[in-house]
């Protein structure tokens, strides 16, 4: 112990810088996995929330009460209103307490006629008219608390009514006690296994990063570990030794990692995932599980580096020997040929699994891929080099290839963290371009017509004729509004929609005969143009209005101003007024489009970390053979011939493992996508942002090598060559 405490605690300055430089490495990977797990804990937090949200929808799955009038119980509606494409979380709400549970946090109710209001939707109500947002809500009252927003870009409005308005205007429910549970991503796995990738993107290179950055501890205390195992020192003695210098490198850097991670929070709560930005105290992990897992990541650590001290223990050799590696085995490439094998299986899978089981088979197979790769990396590159090596002309070729040849495994390690990113950020970037697929929907839906996206419907839930009438006339008064009018569907086995003879002219229709209502094709309803069908209406049938339909020019402030109008009328019951474009396609612009931020941020990060240990791992390779190094340089070769062996022993692997990565990548992406949405989305080839995200990762490979190459001359210095 005297030992080993006299040899840590040198007053060395390179070996303080050492352990500095170790523990720097350490503290980044703990501030990633913190925030990573923040992140996680976040989108959780933030379905609870927007599950607080849906028990109050008029369909969900909760139990309610029944409504007793009079008794002052909590009456609640939840709907889902539309701004210019954004979604709006309306709460309509009547009680007699002052702060009814709605949500976890206490809130009290304004006076009816007034709102609260998330920040967010307060800025969006200044920046517009009145007539188009302002008129829907009433009199601001105030401002809803973070705590019950389930993103700061929650868009929530929370209306105050009488108890008489709410029964009488709104499909109310009683307040349930209890919410239901979507899952998380508001269940949908498929975009939770997306997540899963793209946090598998950014941990694999975390830890890569601190397992060779553990490895400098090992490389400098090389030359030291052969004298003491000349002198009689153990396998068990230098493992002690290896776990005790890491142990002051470990607290520093889980210290200096927790630190970060907490004042970068506010930093990453900025990045827009799925719904939105974070709020900054989500992705701070609690204290109590904090500490237990930077105490376990302090502990593994010098473990870690223990275990590697004693199974690359060379006895008494000196570190300029080098120990050849032993040969990789051609059963290396088996787990990443299943995974291969897997991806197009995803194709017939769904006819034989079903469920979770499908997911698990998927998430297994996609894994299997990024573990075999790292599994088979030392044999294809042991192959690469053998294959390469009896082409090589050149010095630098020849002895890069040899060392490929003879440490394949140290060779693709220095490179096998961007590899990793690689096919993971390309299989989520393709993920990305995920869109309707327009051919399947036509073949549901038809052919979209001009009143597709511009036709504000609203349901007459209420069967009122008194309101639609109302709402039809409100309608007609708004510039751009070309005609509003009520949608009849006649009782009985006939069924046929129907409108009325002068609706019918507003309409452009000219019927064969003079009728009080003329029929109209069904498919009016889906924002077809409306086509008379030419069956008589029975005069004595009954008849009831299903629906107000107002066409606008389809301008945004017309659409928004139709709105606003429905709205403005008090009612609203279990429907709100939409666009059918919005209903159908509402992800036409791609679900997966919402991570899109959260890639291109894990591809850099995961990119600037691989950069890192591609880095570490190269001066790792150069301070192997300082020795070997210096006597060439002694025997003529030139600074720049050295350079070139480095440069050439890590691009090799990484260009043509990045090859393989990259189009497996994109092939399992592509294959998720089409298997896991059923056929109707389709994907294309990732855009501009997928091109400079690689253009990023060449540019860290390149300045890894640059980095590693600068390591070249102070090892062949010229105290180091007088040293020889």
């Amino acid at each position: 112990m005297r030992l080993s405490l006299a040899l840590v605690l040198t007053r060395d300055r390179r070996v303080r810088a050492r352990i500095l430089g170790i523990a720097a490495g350490i503290g980044i990977g703990v501030m990633l996995l913190l925030l990573l797990w923040g992140g996680y804990r976040a989108l959780e937090s933030r379905t609870e929330r927007w599950d607080s949200y849906s028990r109050l929808e008029p369909y969900s799955e909760t139990t309610s009460a029944v409504i007793v009038p009079g008794s002052g119980q909590t009456l609640v509606q939840g709907s889902i209103d539309k701004f210019r494409g954004e979604a709006i979380n309306r709460i309509d709400v009547s009680s007699s307490d002052a702060q009814p549970a709605l949500f976890n946090t206490a809130v009290t109710l304004p006076k009816p006629g007034e709102f609260l209001a998330s920040p967010a939707l307060v800025r969006l109500i200044a920046e517009n008219a009145p007539a188009e947002l302002g008129i829907r809500f009433g009199t601001q009252a105030g401002i809803l608390p973070d705590a019950v927003l389930p993103t700061p870009d929650s868009l929530v409005a929370m209306v105050a009514h009488t108890e008489p308005e709410m029964l009488s205007n709104y499909n109310a429910l009683v307040l349930p006690e209890s919410s239901p549970e979507s899952g998380g991503f508001g269940g949908m796995p498929v975009y939770g296994f997306v997540a899963v990738l793209g946090a598998l993107a950014v941990a694999a290179p975390v830890l890569l990063l601190i397992a060779i950055v553990a490895d400098l501890g090992q490389v400098a205390r090389r030359e030291r570990t052969a004298q003491l195992r000349l002198l009689g020192a153990s396998r068990g003695v230098i493992a002690h030794l290896a776990a005790l210098e890491m142990i002051p490198a470990a607290i520093l850097g889980v210290l200096l990692g927790a630190a970060a991670a907490w004042a970068t929070a506010p930093l990453f709560a900025t990045v827009s995932v799925l719904d939105g930005t974070f709020f900054a105290a989500d992705l701070r992990v609690p204290a109590g599980q904090q500490i237990v897992v930077l105490a376990l990541l302090a502990a593994c650590v010098p473990l870690v580096a223990a275990i590697r001290a004693r199974r690359a223990d060379r006895g008494a050799l000196p570190g300029s020997a080098s120990v050849p590696e032993t040969v990789p085995s051609v059963w290396r490439i088996v787990p990443l040929g299943l995974g291969v094998i897997g991806i197009p299986a995803l194709i017939v899978l769904p006819d034989v699994l079903r469920g979770m089981t499908y997911w698990v088979a998927a998430l297994l197979i996609v894994s299997l891929v990024c573990v075999g790769l790292v599994i088979a990396g030392p044999y294809l590159t042991r192959q690469l080099g053998r294959v390469l090596a009896r082409k090589a002309k050149s010095a630098a070729w020849v002895i890069a290839l040899g060392r490929a040849i003879r440490l394949p495994r140290a060779t693709f390690r220095a490179v096998s963290g961007l590899v990793i990113a690689l096919f993971l950020v390309s299989m989520f970037q393709i993920s990305m371009t995920a869109r309707v697929d327009m051919s399947v929907q036509a073949e549901l839906f038809g052919t979209q017509e001009p009143g597709f996206t511009r036709m504000v419907t609203v349901q007459n839930a209420t069967g009122s004729a008194d309101l639609a009438e109302r709402r039809r006339a409100a309608l007609g008064n708004i510039s751009g509004v070309e005609y509003a009018v009520n949608v009849y569907q006649q009782e009985g086995d006939v069924g046929l929609i129907v409108v009325s003879a002068e609706d019918a002219q507003a309409m452009g229709i000219t019927p064969a005969m003079v009728e009080p209502f003329v029929a109209i094709s069904p498919t009016f309803a889906s924002g077809f143009a409306p086509e008379p069908t030419g069956q008589r209406v029975d005069p004595g049938s009954e008849l009831s209005i299903v629906s107000t339909v107002a066409l606008t020019d389809g301008t945004p402030g017309t659409i928004e101003r139709a709105r606003s109008t429905i709205w403005a009328q008090g009612l609203a019951y279990d429907t709100v007024p939409t666009v059918f474009a919005e209903e159908m396609y509402t992800d036409s612009l791609g679900y997966f489009a919402r991570f899109s931020t959260l890639a291109s941020i894990g591809a850099l990060v995961a990119g600037g970390i691989s950069m890192l240990a591609l880095a570490v791992a190269a001066i790792i390779g150069v301070s192997d053979r300082r020795a070997v190094f210096t006597r060439l340089r002694l025997i003529g070769v030139r600074a720049g011939t050295l350079r070139r062996i480095i440069v050439t022993e890590n691009v090799i692997p990484l260009a043509a493992m990045s090859l393989l990565a990259l189009a497996l990548g994109l092939l399992a992406g592509w294959v998720v996508i089409r298997v896991f949405s059923g056929g109707n989305r389709q994907v294309g080839w990732p855009g501009a942002e997928y091109l400079i995200t690689l253009a990023l990762l060449v540019s860290f490979a390149v300045a890894a090598l640059g980095l590693a190459m600068l390591s070249v001359r102070g090892a062949t210095s010229g105290a180091r060559m007088r040293e020889e």
